[in-house]
């Protein structure tokens, strides 16, 4: 849809306020948000994966943000589908692109995720299983099938090819389907806040109100919104 009236109006504030102090206006963050959602075309049309969810990230500014100045430079970086996760499956229906390389903060921001944490404050539930890689593909599910579960249980009931999603894996999911978080909480158990890794809290992904939210959830919360959310190994 074209912007509304009200959108165009607070980007000329926006512009005015920053001129009156000095700065510059807006004209090259505007056309470098256009050439970046254009790149390579504004939309792909494309049955390789690959392809679709690195766009979906570009679009975000991710790519940017580490420094590429395409689509095509910025896909180079993203591994192949390893061909164990391109079968469809009944358990982690969802097929997801982690980035990690921007940090929980900037992706946060780059994604309209509201987080008053910073990069160090959550650390991996397991750190023995803990993904090295910056850069990765994932098997997952949403938290859905384990709706009203408090945290303890489901970490608890987790098979022995199966883990928590972390934040970061949690903030690609939502990347990838923003309209799945509509209404509901993902509980990240793939995390837990630093230095308190024997405890049952864990971070938590919602959108019940205006913006998707990142905050600290007891784990212990068994209303049907929330449920813990998780890849496979």
């Amino acid at each position: 849809s074209n912007p509304s009236k009200d959108q165009v109006a607070e980007l000329r504030a926006i512009e005015k306020t920053r001129m009156r102090v000095g700065g510059v206006g807006l004209r090259a963050e505007v056309q470098g948000l256009i050439v970046r959602l254009t790149s390579s075309g504004v939309s792909i049309q494309s049955d390789d994966p690959r392809e679709a969810q690195t766009k979906v990230l570009w679009d975000k500014g991710l790519g940017r943000e580490l420094g590429y100045d395409s689509f095509e430079a910025y896909l180079a970086t993203i591994p192949d589908i390893p061909e164990d996760l391109r079968a469809s499956s009944e358990r982690f229906p969802e097929l997801v692109l982690v980035d990690a390389r921007p940090g929980l903060v900037k992706t946060c921001k780059l994604l309209g995720v509201s987080y008053s944490g910073d990069d160090r404050t959550f650390a991996n539930f397991d750190p023995k299983k803990a993904k090295v890689e910056k850069v990765y593909w994932i098997r997952a599910q949403d938290g859905r099938k384990n709706s009203g579960k408090i945290v303890s249980v489901c970490r608890q009931q987790f098979t022995e090819d199966e883990l928590g999603l972390t934040v970061i894996e949690g903030l690609a999911l939502f990347a990838q389907n923003p309209k799945g978080l509509r209404n509901r909480a993902m509980d990240l158990p793939g995390s837990v806040g630093r230095g308190g890794r024997g405890y049952t809290t864990c971070p938590c992904l919602s959108w019940f109100h205006r913006r998707p939210e990142l905050f600290w959830s007891c784990g212990e919360d068994d209303d049907p919104r929330y449920g813990s959310a998780s890849r496979r190994v």
